[in-house]
């Protein structure tokens, strides 16, 4: 863990808080214009409470939510509170037979509100221009190493071409093919390690019985500093299409470079 992350983690709390604040202060006003009873309000705190959990959970996870997820969570939150509106709540909660829609439109939006704070955090926009978490570039050859020790497994094998292609249109904007490979060498597959920035896409590769890497990124994220070749290790780069490309690799000369190429 970074030593920034215990700040890091405080700042999100603070956030949720004031999220929170911000729906007890929309409820009391609701329920003052319409003379509902305490225990809706305490409903609808309720309900906030598991979106604040929801989010939490999405937050430590080991990537950032997708926006599959994060339209999954609003889109949940907000049919529960649609359905709670239309008096289907159970005796537990005080019922929302007669509750207006404006809790409920409430809630949907304060759990919007939640998740699009959670993007933020992980997409490097944050609340008040907070930078995303904590990421630290890595020398080339000290990542191979890190892979090499950890087993040399890729994340996936990825072997169908419109997935691999995918991934690297993602990543680092341009589609990417993996040319007919020569007898001795072959790719295991694709993983994401870090190295010049979080989104480097790095692919292993097997050739002539060692291990290589070939780590892809934008042109923009280059760092040379970061690529300092070692007695044991060599770095070969390869700048195109707006893309930089690095192996790392025990052998004199690059092998793997030439074979990936735009997607035509």
């Amino acid at each position: 863990m970074s030593s920034s992350q215990p700040e890091f983690d405080a700042q999100f709390e603070a956030d949720l808080e004031r999220l929170r604040d911000r729906l007890r202060a929309g409820a009391a006003e609701t329920t003052s214009e319409t003379g509902e009873t305490d225990a809706t309000l305490l409903d609808a705190l309720a309900e906030q409470h598991e979106i604040d959990q929801s989010v939490r959970r999405q937050f430590e996870a080991a990537t950032g939510p997708t926006d599959a997820q994060l339209a999954e969570l609003t889109a949940r939150f907000a049919a529960r509170s649609d359905h709670k509106s239309s008096g289907h709540a159970g005796p537990a909660s005080g019922g929302f037979t007669n509750q207006p829609r404006k809790i409920s439109l409430l809630l949907a939006v304060a759990a919007a509100v939640a998740v699009a704070a959670t993007a933020a955090l992980w997409r490097g926009q944050g609340l008040g221009g907070r930078n995303e978490p904590y990421f630290a570039p890595t020398p080339l050859t000290d990542l191979y190493k890190q892979v090499a020790a950890a087993g040399f497994e890729p994340y996936y094998q990825c072997e169908d071409p419109q997935r691999f292609a995918e991934v690297f249109r993602i990543r680092q904007g341009v589609p990417l093919q993996l040319a007919a490979m020569p007898e001795g060498t072959r790719m295991l597959g694709l993983s994401y390690p870090g190295g010049l920035s979080r989104d480097t896409t790095a692919m292993l590769c097997m050739v002539d019985g060692q291990q290589v890497m070939a780590v892809v990124d934008r042109a923009d994220r280059d760092d040379a500093t970061l690529a300092k070749s070692t007695d044991a290790l060599h770095v070969f780069r390869d700048q195109r299409d707006g893309l930089v490309f690095y192996e790392i690799s025990p052998h004199e000369q690059p092998r793997v470079l030439e074979y990936l190429q735009p997607l035509d």
